[in-house]
């Protein structure tokens, strides 16, 4: 593959990472009429396998909401830095503790790749749309006091529009991957949630993708985000917690 045709392959999870692939949440769906905040600060990291190519974005800062529609549904907001994520989540399962969940989002935001160096190459793109579809799906393990293990798998994809250009420039990325978190009780009204988010893109394809063809595995590059976060709400700890909710 031409420098030119990797080039954009290789710059693909820079812009997914920008639109942030935190969880930032836990397998239990707000009750109905509560509101939930949450603030998260984390860490981006891109590497590709068997190669020097690697970029670090530090300090991700994310705020969101949820609120609860009832009817074991939940609405989420979440803001980052240039861009929005709206999602709807549905608990399917609670049970003993355990809880299984499925949402459906989506995001979008902007952004400008000035100057990338790829393979000795300097390139430039102009500002740039994104827009992504995701499906994750949440399983939760309630324990001790105000505390939920949460682990799930996640697909999203992702369109990237560049600005400005005569011909068309759309690339659409598949990607595939999980989150591990553990939202700590430290009070009735407030949690702690350290988590891991990895992404890795199953295809893509588009005119600078891949010379317009379709291709798979994207040189084997990983999206990876650490980081950090504080939940802020009613928990459930009132008489819907006690009916199952």
């Amino acid at each position: 593959m031409s420098p030119n045709r990797s080039a954009l392959v290789w710059l693909l999870p820079l812009l997914f990472g920008c639109a942030s692939i935190s969880t930032l949440q836990t397998a239990s769906v707000v009750p109905a009429g509560k509101v939930r905040g949450a603030a998260g600060l984390g860490v981006l990291h891109f590497e590709e396998q068997g190669s020097t190519r690697d970029a670090t974005a530090l300090f991700q800062p994310e705020l969101s909401l949820r609120y609860g529609l009832g009817g074991t549904f939940d609405l989420g907001l979440k803001a980052f830095l240039f861009g929005l994520e709206l999602d709807l989540k549905k608990e399917l399962y609670d049970n003993n503790g355990s809880v299984f969940s499925a949402a459906l989002g989506l995001g979008y935001h902007n952004e400008v790749i000035d100057n990338a160096s790829i393979n000795g190459s300097s390139i430039s793109y102009p500002s740039s749309d994104v827009v992504t579809i995701y499906l994750p799906l949440l399983y939760g393990v309630k324990f001790a006091n105000n505390c939920e293990f949460v682990v799930g798998p996640r697909l999203a994809d992702s369109i990237y529009t560049s600005r400005g250009e005569a011909k068309s420039s759309a690339v659409n990325v598949l990607w595939g991957g999980g989150a591990i978190a553990v939202a700590i009780g430290l009070g009735p009204e407030l949690r702690i949630i350290p988590e891991v988010n990895v992404m890795y893109p199953l295809s893509a394809s588009g005119p600078y993708a891949t010379g317009g063809q379709n291709r798979s595995g994207s040189n084997g590059l990983w999206a990876i985000q650490a980081g950090l976060g504080i939940l802020v709400g009613d928990w459930g700890l009132n008489p819907k917690l006690s009916a199952g909710h």
